[in-house]
């Protein structure tokens, strides 16, 4: 006698735009900041401190892919609140990450992208996600982000020909 045919199984709908996206940056953060768990500790790092070795290239990279997570942010809806809370998180990444050495270490213990995704996962779960996007927070970060990578390129400038000065004066 042949076997029935099994009922068919549930086909699991696609998810929404904005799961896909939260997904894709879940993923991004992981690799910026959590990638590599150092044997022994309960120590994680990512990219983000591995591209802070390269000199200025290394921090542009960092800063425009982190400037990715907070533009997604804006797509979906973020409020500004929360987006000036982003931008903070990575303001404050990029000014100490031009720190020589000390911006290094500082990277692997801040991780602004894992509070970045924090606080979008947060107000993701909080409720509606509001209907209109301001323009002008989209000009302001853009403005914003070429304002750090300007200022960040001068301090950097300044502790390099620092420490070239003090070399220089100690032989």
């Amino acid at each position: 006698m042949p076997t029935p045919n099994p009922a068919p199984t549930p086909t699991t709908s696609n998810p929404s735009p904005e799961t896909a996206t939260l997904e894709r940056l879940r993923k991004l953060t992981r690799l910026l900041d959590e990638a590599i768990a150092i044997p022994g500790t309960d120590i994680r790092l990512g990219l983000d401190p591995i591209l802070g070795l390269l000199p200025a290239a290394g921090d542009y990279i960092s800063l425009g892919v982190s400037t990715y997570i907070i533009w997604q942010a804006y797509r979906l809806g973020t409020a500004p609140a929360t987006l000036g809370r982003m931008v903070v998180n990575l303001l404050i990444d990029a000014l100490v990450g031009t720190i020589p050495a000390v911006g290094d270490f500082f990277d692997v213990a801040w991780k602004a992208n894992v509070q970045n995704l924090a606080l979008l996962e947060t107000h993701m779960a909080s409720g509606p996600i509001r209907e209109r996007r301001d323009r002008w927070f989209l000009v302001a970060l853009v403005v914003g982000m070429g304002a750090i990578a300007l200022i960040t390129t001068g301090l950097s400038l300044l502790i390099l020909r620092a420490i070239l000065y003090r070399l220089a004066g100690a032989n």
